[in-house]
């Protein structure tokens, strides 16, 4: 199970035991919109700041797949663990040309933008 605290961190308890647990925190500033595990992996995806990253559960360096995001709305992974989906509110959020650099764009409704971003 994991939980993000007060946006700038995230805390992960084993299935084993509710009292053991582990934290990794935002770099100091940066908020944690969402996290959500990959699966098949023991990796976190997590959206912070401006960019999609993958951090390892065993701690270590931290993987960018994506930077120069607006805020995410919302946050997928899919089963297999190979893609991720986000979701923008298009009031405020750049212009669609730069989600076109980032990944393909699927416009689902007037007010929002879903962009899927791969990990291989």
């Amino acid at each position: 199970m994991l939980s993000i605290l007060n946006g700038s961190l995230i805390r992960v308890w084993t299935l084993a035991s509710y009292t053991t647990h582990r934290e990794f925190g935002a770099v100091p500033g940066e908020r944690i919109a969402f996290a959500r595990w990959r699966p098949g992996t023991d990796d976190i995806v997590v959206s912070v700041a401006d960019r999609l990253e993958i951090w390892p559960m065993a701690g270590g360096d931290r993987r960018i797949v994506a930077q120069g995001l607006s805020i995410a709305s919302g946050l997928l992974v899919s089963t297999d663990g190979a893609l991720a989906f986000l979701t923008f509110d298009l009031e405020g959020t750049r212009s669609r040309s730069t989600w076109r650099r980032i990944a393909a764009p699927l416009p689902i409704s007037v007010s929002q933008l879903v962009a899927y971003i791969s990990f291989r």
